[in-house]
C-alpha cells in the first residue's frame, strides 16, 4: 500500500493515457482523492471511448463520505489481528452479494464494479447509516456520490 495525493493521481492519469485505474481509499475525508478524480478532465482517446459506453477510465472507491460512516460498530464475531474482533459492514455485505449474485445468462457480471458500487451505496443506506463514496473520471470532469442525500 502507498499514499497518493491529488497531484499524484492526476499525474498518473495524464502519464498513462492507455491505462484504466481503480483506487481504493480508506482515508478520512478521502484524502482529497474525490477532488482529484472529479476535477480531472479525461480527454484521452480511451477516456472518450469509455465515456460513450457509459464507463470511465478511473474509479475511486472510498470507505466513507466526509459526512457519513461506512464501517459500523457491529462485529462479526471472528478474530482478527492480535485477537481483536473483525468489524462487520452491511455495505460491503450488500456490495459483494450484488457482485457475486447479479450475472447475465452467460455467467458474466451483469454490472461493472462501479455500477455495483453505486447500487450498493444506495441500497445499503436503506438499512443502516453507512455512506461509502465512489468517484469516476469523465471527459468534462468526473462525478461522485458525495452529494447524494441520505434517505429519510
Amino acid at each position: 500500500m502507498f499514499t497518493l495525493n491529488k497531484n499524484d493521481v492526476q499525474t498518473l492519469l495524464t502519464n498513462n493515457p492507455d491505462c484504466t485505474f481503480v483506487f481504493w481509499n480508506p482515508a478520512c475525508e478521502n484524502a482529497g482523492l474525490t477532488e482529484a478524480i472529479t476535477s480531472y478532465k479525461d480527454e484521452t482517446e480511451l477516456g472518450k471511448k469509455l465515456e460513450k459506453e457509459g464507463k470511465s477510465r478511473a474509479w475511486m472507491f472510498a470507505q466513507s463520505k466526509a459526512a457519513g460512516f461506512n464501517q459500523e460498530t457491529r462485529l462479526s464475531g471472528t478474530t482478527g489481528i492480535n485477537g481483536a474482533p473483525v468489524p462487520f459492514s452491511t455495505y460491503y455485505t450488500v456490495f459483494y452479494k450484488h457482485f457475486n449474485d447479479m450475472k447475465k445468462p452467460d455467467g458474466s457480471p451483469m454490472y461493472t464494479d462501479g455500477e455495483v458500487h453505486l447500487k450498493a451505496d444506495l441500497k445499503a443506506r436503506e438499512y443502516v447509516v453507512c455512506d461509502a463514496e465512489v468517484a469516476r473520471t469523465g471527459v468534462k470532469g468526473g462525478v461522485s456520490t458525495r452529494g447524494l442525500q441520505q434517505p429519510e
